[in-house]
């Protein structure tokens, strides 16, 4: 499961990188590696905290973004905006979710690995010498 989540972590950067947004790349990426989920229950979480990120922040991205680009370029950098806006507004919450599935398998990973302890040695094994 781990490599699951990895792949999915991958594939939601890789989107991330059509909508030209390296602020909010770049906070996602602080979040994949801070938040490391214990069990399910806090993979679950910090799964539907990075949903609720994405929908959050494609939806102000539609308006922001323009103004944003309009104020440091003109007419170029409100294009440019709009574009960041609309595909942010349809790419971030596919990438929140694809984070929600990494989460929650990263989650599920490391409650099992917990759970699984490698079994103590009681006594040295015991050496055989001779002709047989």
């Amino acid at each position: 499961m781990g490599s699951t989540s990895k792949v999915f972590s991958q594939v939601s950067k890789g989107l991330l990188l059509i909508t030209s947004d390296g602020e909010f790349i770049n906070k996602r990426e602080q979040n994949v590696i801070q938040e490391r989920p214990k069990n399910v229950v806090e993979g679950v979480g910090y799964g539907l905290k990075s949903i609720f990120k994405g929908v959050k922040s494609g939806i102000s991205g539609v308006v922001t973004k323009p103004i944003q680009g309009a104020q440091n370029e003109g007419v170029k950098g409100f294009m440019k905006g709009m574009y960041k806006g609309i595909s942010g507004l349809v790419v971030k919450p596919v990438s929140g979710t694809l984070d929600f599935v990494s989460k929650t398998t990263e989650g599920i990973k490391n409650n099992v690995s917990q759970k699984v302890k490698k079994a103590k040695r009681i006594r040295m094994i015991r050496p055989f010498y001779g002709h047989t």
